[in-house]
């Protein structure tokens, strides 16, 4: 019965695309202009993630095979500048079209309650498996900025000991952050406590440059989720570097 639900959507999919990406342009319009102004269709991504999730309904082990491809679809959002929480929010935006959408279809042809619950849970992996692989692939974007951050760094000191002159913070605290992180110990880089007292330690790492903090949240969603609701909105502005005279 899941499978025919699945068959049904999928015959229906223009629909649901639409009523997909009104609602992500209307509730996540950073999503859409970032995608806009890299010259990406919204609806082309929206319809891939779609598809994905009813292939997830008919083939329970869709998620072991998919998982490089979702990971390398994170760290293309990440270079052409998506914003993390928008792409998650935009994913969590899909499955609850896609879950409403398949309970109805289910119910028309008659499955049980249990075989719809079925369905929902399976289309829930399916996000999770995504939204773990979506993260992954953010932080392979960010660690391949760190090296390039890094190599810079090393030239630049290379070059001013050449020409004789010091190299001004201003110049090397975005390559030199990752150094900055590897002599601070764990304790003072962990997040946790309060959304006050995790503000106060994310705006120190700020006023060094900080631009990402990569999350390891034992919450799962509900916590990273949490996160971008109450602290996100508060660092989504540029960071004004504080560099030394």
């Amino acid at each position: 019965m899941v499978e025919q639900a699945a068959g049904e959507l999928a015959v229906d999919l223009d629909r649901l695309v639409a009523d997909a990406v009104e609602e992500i342009a209307t509730r996540v319009p950073d999503y859409t202009r970032a995608l806009q102004h890299a010259g990406e269709d919204p609806s082309a991504l929206v319809a891939g993630a779609l598809g994905l999730m009813l292939q997830g309904l008919r083939d329970r082990d869709l998620l072991s095979r998919v998982r490089p491809v979702v990971r390398e679809m994170g760290r293309t959002r990440s270079e052409v500048g998506v914003p993390l929480d928008a792409l998650l929010e935009a994913i969590t935006i899909v499955r609850a079209h896609l879950s409403r959408a398949f309970e109805r279809a289910a119910r028309r042809q008659g499955a049980t309650e249990n075989a719809i619950l079925v369905g929902i849970q399976r289309l829930e992996r399916v996000e999770t498996t995504m939204v773990v692989q979506l993260a992954r692939g953010y932080m392979d974007a960010m660690h391949e900025r760190s090296r390039n951050q890094r190599h810079l760094m090393e030239a630049m000191v290379a070059v001013a000991a050449a020409v004789n002159r010091p190299v001004e913070l201003s110049e090397v605290a975005q390559s030199g952050l990752a150094a900055i992180v590897k002599s601070t110990n764990a304790e003072a880089g962990a997040l946790y406590g309060r959304p006050d007292r995790i503000a106060t330690k994310l705006q120190a790492l700020r006023d060094v440059g900080a631009e990402y903090v990569l999350l390891n949240s034992p919450g799962g969603l509900p916590s990273l989720r949490r996160f971008a609701k109450e602290l996100m909105p508060a660092f989504s502005g540029e960071p004004a570097l504080q560099t030394a005279v």
